[in-house]
This record gives C-alpha cells, structure tokens and sequence, in this order.
C-alpha cells in the first residue's frame, strides 16, 4: 500500500472538549535510575483512567490532555461489526466536571495493539540516547514522515503504531472510510506524509510498557529495538 493508504487518528484542533484526569485517581508504577537520577519517570499507568468531561455535549470519541482516545459503545460496536483488528479497550470511569448528579455516556479507552514497525532511518528519526539501566530514550523527531512506515514489518493491522511514536494511533483506509460514512464526532484525521514534525525530541520509554512484555521482545528484537 502507498503511505497514503494510512492516516493518523487524533484529537480535534480545538482543545474545547479534552478531557482531564481526575486528581488523585491516576497512578503511575514509576522507576528511578539506579545510575543517573535525571532519568527517573513516572513509567507505565497503573490502573484504569478516571477523567472529567468539561461539558455536557460528548463526542463519539474523546480525548483527553495526555492523548488517550476514549470512545463511546456504539463507535466500538461500529468497529466489532466491521472486523477491524489492532486494539483492545479498557474501563474508564467518567464524570462531568461540573458535578450536579447528571451521568455520561460510557466511554471506553481505545488501546492500540497492531504494530507497524520501527520507523525507517530515512525518516529522518534518529535514537540521541539510550540508557541500558532504566531503558531511557531519546529520538529525534522526523523530517521525511513519507518514510515513517515499512510496511514489510506491519503486522497488517487496521489500528497500529509505529516505534518511537506509541501515542500516536495509525489507522488504514478501511478504518477511515469507515468513521467517515458514520459521520462519527470528535475526531480528526491527518495523512501520514502530512504528519507535521516539531523541532523537538520523543522519549517512548521502554517498548515494554505499550504492551505485553513478551510481545515486546519478540517485536523488539526482530527489528532491533534495544529499549525493551
């Protein structure tokens, strides 16, 4: 498939409708460096997500500050029915923030489980640091995103990510016609070789924290990931 085959799901531009996460009801199994102390981080989420919605008005798919895609019943049901493969979901406890007892539609955390492989070299991304003790890493961003994907390491998957970049949530035409047709809410597509690359860096963490431990050696070492 040509690059324009895949687009990036994401949040709408407006910041209007993002969800928070409640204080206090997040956690994080964080991890300090045993040798260099700057590199400690919060490390995996522990737990489901508990968030706030800041009005009454909920979109098909919500999306909170830190990138989650949350996603009403119906929106999954549209996916279960169309076969689609690549994710699976998880609980999410939802208010609204103005509390006066009236409740939310479910919502539910997409999670991507498709893999589309490490970005290629010519992309332009780059690994600045790695540290073999806490697995810390730092990329460069890219310059070329016609080059992010190599489809020879795509799993095949209607939902993936591309290594360094777990948050960002990859999806083929068949998922995009299919939001499209539905008139679905909340949302905004961007064309892979339209990905806009800021100046700065990514720091992934271990791969092992986006998925499986297992899955994350396998899929690792096959294409030469060292922070797993």
């Amino acid at each position: 498939m040509p690059s324009s085959s895949f687009a990036k799901l994401t949040s709408p531009n407006s910041p209007r409708k993002l969800a928070e996460w409640v204080d206090g009801e997040v956690e994080f199994s964080g991890h300090d460096c045993p040798i260099f102390p700057e590199h400690s981080c919060n490390g995996e989420r522990a737990g489901d997500l508990s968030v706030a919605l800041p009005g009454r008005e909920v979109d098909d798919f919500v999306w909170t500050w830190y990138s989650e895609c949350l996603v009403q019943d119906h929106v999954l049901d549209l996916f279960r029915k169309k076969r689609f493969t690549g994710f699976k979901t998880k609980p999410v406890k939802a208010k609204f923030k103005r509390a006066d007892g009236a409740k939310p539609p479910r919502l539910q955390e997409l999670v991507v489980t498709g893999w589309g492989g490490m970005a290629e070299p010519q992309s332009g991304i780059k690994r600045l640091s790695f540290c073999p003790h806490c697995k810390s890493v730092q990329y460069r961003t890219w310059t070329n995103p016609d080059a992010l994907m190599n489809e020879a390491q795509w799993d095949g998957s209607d939902f993936f990510m591309i290594w360094p970049m777990p948050k960002y949530i990859f999806i083929t035409s068949r998922v995009v016609q299919a939001i499209e047709e539905a008139k679905l809410t909340g949302y905004r597509l961007v064309g892979i070789s339209n990905l806009y690359a800021s100046s700065g860096t990514l720091t992934p963490g271990p791969l092992s924290e986006w998925m499986p431990e297992r899955l994350a050696h396998e899929r690792g070492k096959a294409c030469g990931i060292e922070e797993i």
